[in-house]
């Protein structure tokens, strides 16, 4: 690998905000380093000879069962028992901050 790509720290941040994480400065140092090494990685698997044709890889040996309607669980038995399960809904704590339901 030649050189690494440039990793700004707004980069790095406009990452963090889309992760939800926060970084101390010196964490986000390391992982400028870090970002910058994966793509350059990535760079260097783009100069690897393409594949010949059929050649995708080995077939899988694991074949996928036939595709079957089959009759699902009846909605009444996977609520019984669940906490807050009333006219088919199940009721679970907020995860998020902000606005919506």
């Amino acid at each position: 690998m030649e050189e690494k790509q440039n990793m700004t720290e707004g980069l790095v941040d406009y990452l963090c905000r889309l992760c939800r994480i926060s970084l101390t400065p010196e964490e986000c140092g390391e992982m400028k380093e870090k970002l910058a090494e994966i793509v350059d990685y990535m760079d260097c698997l783009r100069t690897l000879p393409p594949l010949e044709d059929g050649a995708e890889g080995a077939p899988c040996p694991a074949a996928l069962r036939a595709d079957v309607v089959e009759p699902s669980t009846q909605a009444e038995e996977l609520l019984r028992g669940v906490p807050g399960g009333a006219e088919h809904t199940i009721l679970v704590p907020r995860t998020m901050e902000g606005g919506g339901a």
